[in-house]
């Protein structure tokens, strides 16, 4: 019996934001990755209760060398008046060697957010890059 196996790589991301309540904190976050060409593209992003980091780009190239359905983030549900940690994750799945690979040299995670966002001066924010 033969078997096959395709090589991936995975971007994994998982976020856990402290003390959040959807009725007042608010967050937005970003994925850009930077290609061999220096080019770069927003993968995924999403927000809560405060404007957008950066809006999805399509694959510079026209071909994209991820799983389109891996694109969208896991985001746990906080019960509104209640005070608990949101968390935010996912595992985008980059084309592996026999799929035609990637040219994806690093990612960049970005976020904001605001335990009240109607204070916009009270706001953390990370930015964390991996290179591959």
């Amino acid at each position: 019996m033969a078997s096959a196996s395709v090589l991936r790589t995975a971007l994994c991301y998982n976020v856990v934001i402290p003390n959040f309540d959807p009725a007042v904190s608010g967050y937005a976050y970003a994925i850009t990755v930077k290609r061999h060409n220096r080019m770069e593209q927003v993968l995924c992003a999403g927000q809560k209760n405060v404007a957008a980091l950066a809006g999805v780009q399509p694959a510079p190239s026209g071909r994209t060398d991820y799983d389109l359905s891996t694109l969208q983030a896991k985001v746990s549900d906080v019960a509104t008046g209640k005070t608990q940690p949101q968390t935010i994750s996912g595992e985008v799945m980059l084309r592996g060697p026999e799929e035609g690979g990637h040219d994806i040299v690093a990612a960049t995670l970005h976020i904001v957010y605001y335990p009240d966002r109607m204070d916009d001066s009270a706001f953390a924010e990370l930015t964390i890059q991996e290179s591959l």
